[in-house]
């Protein structure tokens, strides 16, 4: 980040296309690390020096509630864990299915504490950016992920269903949340870690029928509002 910053600084003082240009183009070409594919994101619209500069200073803004951890106390949300969650979530409700419809997910892992959990997915163009912190070792690792999963999911579906519409589908299959007052994209946060939690059972009696029961539910509303946004 301090280099980008630098770069902008100096660019500021004169006109400096031709180096910002070249600066995007090299950029594009990288291979092979995660962070310029996040970073080329921001810059494959820009078309002059002073568009660089503000897609630059865009990436750094998005990334400052991010800070040195304590490595003894976090632990890292690898790009390998989360693409295991990813695709075990496609199998069970299509997701990737609906995010990849008409966006690009581009992951990378950040060797630091996210002071914000909303600056962890950024969507940028068609782009969803998402960077992975470390958290603390108390954390329930799965689940944070699951709660990153389903509010970028929100993010994706509210791009082509109404507000009140997904409200009038969640409140249909999980009535319990009926008079709470938090936003949707939070409860699909909360919510959506029953899709991991949900396992193929066959039929006898279990202890915690009514449990796995309300995990087919909740399954089968994140289901039938992933067809919704695919058909629209």
């Amino acid at each position: 980040m301090d280099l980008i910053r630098d770069f902008c600084r100096e660019i500021a003082l004169g006109n400096n296309d031709e180096q910002c240009i070249r600066l995007k183009e090299a950029v594009e070409d990288a291979e092979g690390n995660d962070y310029l594919t996040l970073l080329s994101s921001y810059l494959t619209v820009c078309e002059n020096g002073d568009e660089v500069i503000e897609a630059l200073e865009e990436f750094t803004d998005n990334c400052k509630d991010f800070a040195e951890a304590n490595e003894d106390m976090t632990v890292q949300i690898t790009k390998a864990e989360f693409e295991t969650v990813l695709c075990e979530c496609e199998e069970k409700c299509g997701l990737m299915s609906c995010v990849e419809a008409e966006h690009t997910v581009n992951i990378a892992e950040a060797d630091a504490e996210s002071h914000n959990r909303e600056a962890e997915i950024q969507f940028t163009g068609s782009n969803v950016n998402i960077l992975l912190p470390r958290i603390s070792i108390n954390t329930n690792k799965t689940k944070y992920i699951s709660e990153n999963i389903g509010q970028m999911l929100y993010d994706v579906i509210a791009q082509k269903l109404e507000p009140d519409d997904i409200r009038y589908e969640i409140n249909r299959y999980i009535p319990e949340v009926k008079n709470r007052g938090e936003p949707v994209r939070e409860m699909f946060g909360e919510y959506f870690y029953n899709v991991l939690l949900y396992k193929t059972q066959k039929p006898k009696v279990y202890h915690d029928f009514n449990e796995h029961m309300h995990r087919v539910i909740v399954l089968e509303f994140f289901k039938r509002i992933i067809v919704r946004y695919l058909r629209e």
